[in-house]
């Protein structure tokens, strides 16, 4: 009986240890995907910045920030054509670090669809946890990734939760310096 008890125990936690978090993904777009699945991804997207820098959070590490707008940021050929779930996004950006692939991804709509996109991350990933990191913020979080929603800026943002905390923790030392 005492056998059986600690198998039992020791497969609950084979069970448990095994059954770990996703990555939030956003339409086609997940966490730690490579700029080149990106681009796959986002076919329609004109990419303005493409330079590649040093990091300013891992040092030994290079970063690339992609950028795109839609029409109303009067593109020459005007391609940008991205939506979550029914709202369409005016810009897109994307944070990629060598080694961490996408850590970043921040999507811009219009103010007035607030309670939409609201809506559909929601339906996507459930209620949000209480506090954000500023004031009318919303977030989720599953130890993976991060989601905050601002309306005042209308900004939605997924963040590689490591980064994140990385990026917490470096603005936190440069204020005090």
């Amino acid at each position: 009986m005492r056998w059986m008890l600690c198998a039992l125990m020791c497969v609950g936690m084979i069970w448990a240890q095994g059954k770990r978090a996703e990555p939030y993904r956003i339409n086609s777009d997940v966490m730690g995907e490579s700029v080149e699945e990106y681009w796959h991804n986002n076919p329609k997207c004109t990419f303005l910045d493409e330079e590649v820098r040093p990091s300013e959070l891992w040092p030994g590490r290079s970063e690339q920030y992609l950028m795109c707008y839609g029409d109303d940021e009067q593109l020459p050929d005007g391609h940008f054509d991205t939506a979550y779930g029914d709202v369409p996004m005016r810009t897109m950006s994307a944070r990629f670090v060598s080694r961490e692939g996408l850590v970043e991804l921040s999507l811009r709509f219009s103010t007035s669809e607030y309670a939409r996109v609201r809506e559909q991350v929601i339906r996507d990933f459930g209620r949000p946890k209480e506090g954000g990191s500023a004031k009318n913020d919303e977030f989720w979080s599953n130890g993976v990734s991060r989601i905050e929603l601002n309306q005042e800026g209308g900004d939605l943002v997924i963040w590689k939760e490591s980064y994140f905390r990385k990026a917490i923790v470096t603005l936190s030392k440069k204020a005090r310096q």
